[in-house]
């Protein structure tokens, strides 16, 4: 079944959805008309926003249908639904190690997400030399080794990873 309600937002479109949306507008605060959308979108598979109101900030991703450069070239926007639901898994595991996942709007393929560009970006941190390049790969090995590792069926217990209940003893 196709998709009906699917657009691609531009920035006037996206202020009218979170503005639709209590719980962003509020993150935002203020009236919509002082937020500020500045499209940050750098690849070709998604449109992508940064948000700032006079309360908070959010960062809004949207799939496209298409690669930008070629609109011929289609592409599953299904695809953010599968990145809502590694965020929502991975949140428990990797707490403030990933941006905070606030809405996902499956007819849309929009997620919206923790603004994080009061952080520094690894590549500009390295460069910059403000930031050690050991202590980056520390901190890269250990959400691996956790994201991989919590995720696995080798974390689960037997019962958890086989469909096994219990076994319950006699008293006798």
């Amino acid at each position: 079944m196709q998709n009906t309600q699917y657009r691609t937002l531009d920035a006037t479109g996206l202020r009218e959805y979170l503005v639709s949306h209590s719980g962003m507008s509020r993150r935002l605060g203020g009236p919509a008309d002082t937020w500020s959308v500045q499209e940050v979108s750098d690849g070709n598979l998604n449109m992508v926003w940064l948000v700032h109101g006079p309360d908070g900030a959010l960062c809004a991703k949207q799939s496209l249908p298409h690669v930008r450069v070629d609109p011929s070239w289609k592409m599953p926007t299904e695809r953010t639904f599968f990145e809502a639901a590694w965020l929502r898994e991975i949140s428990q595991i990797a707490g403030n190690g990933i941006p905070e996942l606030l809405h996902f709007d499956p007819d849309l393929f929009l997620l919206v997400m923790q603004c994080l560009d009061h952080h520094t970006t690894l590549n500009i941190a390295l460069s910059d030399m403000t930031y050690d390049p050991s202590e980056a790969v520390s901190a890269i090995a250990r959400f691996v080794a956790r994201t991989a590792w919590s995720t696995s069926c080798l974390s689960e217990t037997f019962e958890e990873n086989y469909g096994v209940s219990s076994v319950k003893e006699d008293d006798d």
